[in-house]
């Protein structure tokens, strides 16, 4: 008591002294009392179990093998005295109660009424593991000599499988002194120590040919096993040949993955899972824009495309300047309308002030994909793609490019899509565009177009998450980052910036990063990876760096939309739709 109360005089904490019961000879705590003599159930616990009526059906019996289980390590041989209740939990076995279950019934209500005081577990006492088999189950007890006296410490059992009662009465036995083993030595209990495979040469102790080191000197055995640097794997190697100590491989890992070098050159971690776009409403609310280019001829192609209806607007320009570009948009709007917003990415005419205010002065919201991850704005870099193909074509034949384009959109903007199994033209005119090869009008199913734009892209999600082995991302705001490098100087270059970020806002797969005195950047989290700070002692710097206050907050979720489909009774219906 006098060492309890020193200690918690030197930590600060205060007691309530109307709380506080001292010169207690037992005391119970979870189901168990503790006393000067050892462990014994509860009685309570022993009461539930004595007064538990016969009982009628499996789920009863469940509940009463639960009741004898909570004390199951004051029972001898548990797993055998109460087979013939556990064969009756099985699916393909009637309930049926006989002679066999009533006996088992009481036997154990019994064990427990006679339950021994278990001994408290000295590490420095004469340990002993018992173990036997039955035909049905395997037991072992821990024993120790304790002042002249051998004391029961726990009891412990395990049932066979049916493959394992058709063991030999041999290899059951062998069995059990097996699992018996394992059970102290690496279970929860961790009781038996290693003392038989310990020697000693001077003041130096082994472990058969390895040596045992030291807590004050395992950080500097680590600091000598990862020079040059080696993954866990091969560090683990060079520290079994020679050393051990308790949880050696764990210190391992924990030491090589804090490593900053390592950290810093480290290939980047897996892409986080695909978020799909979800299908705008109506044709021509939520629109992408991009810049293609330069070309040879030092000319861009500037593209605006309709995520709806997947119909794109282009035009050759010289001038890329944010006047230019607003003048585009301007003839494109008269057009087709105001959008609700246009997501672009983060070139300086974009985000130029005279683009953002044209932008907020017709009330169209602006969207910024996240830097250095064209995938966010995929839908405009899939057209470009498409576009730059033809363009290749025309060169290769040796035709007027810009003339070629103008067929090339017809083709497209007439044909429909893979994934709304529509063309553009009619998704965004409500209309079929007549064009040379003879057709026959059809009616638009929005209905249709939906379900089957989702169908679509969640069996392309699925591919393309399968196919990048793409895992979520568990980073979150406060944490320490490693950022990507986007430009490297030469192959000595390190994948990562050698100064840990700290983060300090996420939505979605976009997270951002800064230092305490820096700007704050932007990034996919693909790009970041988290890092393990080593304190002073080897132990990981835990601190938690609280987010800037100050980062905008109105940026966009990337929550992905859960799946509908339409009932099958309302096929035959046109449907509305409503965001969910």
């Amino acid at each position: 008591m006098a060492n309890v109360l020193s200690v918690l005089q030197e930590k600060g904490p205060t007691l309530n002294a109307g709380k506080c019961q001292f010169r207690m000879e037992n005391l119970q705590f979870l189901g168990h009392v503790l006393s000067e003599k050892g462990v014994s159930p509860a009685e309570d616990k022993v009461r539930a179990v004595l007064e538990a009526r016969e009982p009628s059906n499996t789920k009863e019996i469940r509940s009463f093998l639960g009741l004898v289980n909570f004390n199951g390590r004051y029972i001898e041989n548990l797993s055998t005295v109460s087979e013939p209740l556990r064969r009756l939990t099985r699916s393909n076995v009637k309930f049926v109660w006989g002679p066999e279950q009533q006996a088992s019934f009481n036997q154990l209500k019994k064990c427990l009424t006679s339950a021994n005081v278990l001994g408290y577990f000295d590490k420095n006492a004469p340990t002993q593991v018992i173990a036997d088999a039955s035909p049905v189950g395997i037991g072992a007890v821990l024993v120790q000599e304790q002042r002249g006296v051998h004391r029961v410490i726990s009891y412990a059992s395990k049932s066979l499988s049916d493959i394992e009662r058709r063991y030999s009465q041999t290899e059951k036995e062998a069995l059990a002194l097996v699992w018996a083993w394992k059970w102290y030595t690496v279970g929860n209990t961790k009781y038996v120590p290693v003392r038989n495979e310990l020697s000693a040469i001077g003041k130096i102790v082994l472990r058969g040919t390895r040596i045992l080191i030291p807590k004050l000197l395992r950080e500097n055995v680590l600091q000598l096993a990862h020079e040059g640097h080696p993954g866990i794997v091969r560090m683990k190697q060079r520290l079994r040949s020679k050393v051990w100590w308790p949880g050696i491989d764990a210190d391992a890992e924990k030491f090589c993955r804090s490593c900053h070098g390592c950290q810093v050159v480290a290939l980047p971690k897996s892409p986080p899972p695909m978020c799909r776009t979800p299908l705008p409403t109506s044709p021509w609310q939520h629109l992408a824009a991009d810049l293609m280019g330069p070309l040879p001829t030092g000319e861009h192609v500037f593209v605006v495309v309709d995520y709806y209806s997947r119909y794109f607007e282009l035009d050759v320009i010289k001038n890329t300047t944010a006047e230019s570009i607003v003048d585009y948009l301007t003839r494109i709007f008269t057009t087709h309308g105001l959008p609700l917003s246009l997501k672009t990415d983060n070139g300086p005419q974009f985000t130029s002030k005279n683009f953002k205010e044209y932008l907020r002065h017709n009330g169209v919201e602006h969207k910024t994909s996240t830097p250095y991850w064209p995938q966010a704005n995929g839908e405009v870099e899939r057209q470009n793609q498409t576009i730059l193909k033809r363009i290749k074509i025309a060169q290769v034949e040796g035709k007027d490019w810009k003339t070629e384009l103008i067929p090339f959109l017809i083709m497209y903007r007439t044909t429909p899509q893979a994934t709304t199994g529509k063309s553009p033209s009619e998704l965004l005119f409500r209309r079929t565009v007549r064009t040379k090869l003879p057709e026959i009008e059809n009616i638009n199913v929005d209905g249709e177009v939906r379900d089957h734009d989702n169908e679509l892209k969640y069996k392309g999600k699925v591919y393309s998450d399968r196919r990048r082995h793409a895992t979520q991302s568990t980073i979150e705001c406060g944490e320490k980052v490693l950022v990507k490098k986007q430009v490297h100087d030469n192959k000595l270059s390190t994948s990562f910036h050698k100064e840990p970020f700290t983060v300090v806002n996420r939505y979605g797969n976009t997270v951002e990063v800064g230092t305490e005195s820096g700007p704050v950047y932007r990034r996919n989290v693909t790009h970041v990876k988290k890092y393990n700070a080593r304190s002073s002692n080897g132990e990981k710097d835990i601190s938690i760096v609280q987010p800037d206050n100050t980062v905008p907050t109105d940026l966009p979720s990337a929550r992905p939309l859960r799946f509908k489909s339409v009932p099958t009774r309302y096929k035959d219906f046109v449907l509305g739709y409503l965001n969910c």
